[in-house]
């Protein structure tokens, strides 16, 4: 099965395209792309490879194409790293993942971490706060008022 997010994912060789792209654009004289390159730089500097190559890595908010390439690396040691460890990160391990809702499951997952899933949806930083006797009967009351019911307390 294809991996869903492979096309968002940022790599080397495609980025050395991108840059190409750019440069052979505003050799043509295609004012973007020109500029975009430029805006790194001072208007006088003519388009090269490297200035392109800088221009993409800022626009990715690296510091350089060099950290850009570093951080690509990384990523691609750390996928290998994965798919020794039958792609989780957590293999070796019985991991529970507690998170306040569904919201990056599928994101973790992607990551490499696949121990189980614990949602706990409660939201934790609002509502009452007490260490009274009552207090579940609180945090309850509290989350079918602000966030509706879904049956009987």
């Amino acid at each position: 099965m294809k991996d869903p997010y492979a096309d968002f994912r940022l790599n080397l060789e495609q980025q050395k395209k991108r840059a190409k792209e750019l440069l052979r654009a505003a050799k043509a004289g295609d004012p973007q792309a020109r500029q975009r390159i430029i805006s790194h730089f001072d208007s006088t500097t003519h388009p090269t490879l490297a200035a392109t190559q800088h221009a993409l890595a800022r626009e990715l908010r690296f510091a350089n194409w060099a950290a850009l390439k570093q951080h690509l690396a990384q990523l691609d040691q750390q996928r290998a790293s994965m798919q020794l460890n039958d792609g989780a990160l957590d293999a070796d391990l019985h991991t529970m993942h507690i998170r306040c809702g569904h919201d990056i499951q599928h994101v973790l997952r992607n990551a490499g971490l696949h121990g189980d899933f614990n949602v706990q949806i409660d939201p934790y930083v609002q509502g009452p706060v007490t260490a009274d006797a009552d207090w579940l009967e609180r945090r309850a009351q509290f989350i079918c008022e602000a966030f509706g019911a879904t049956g009987e307390l």
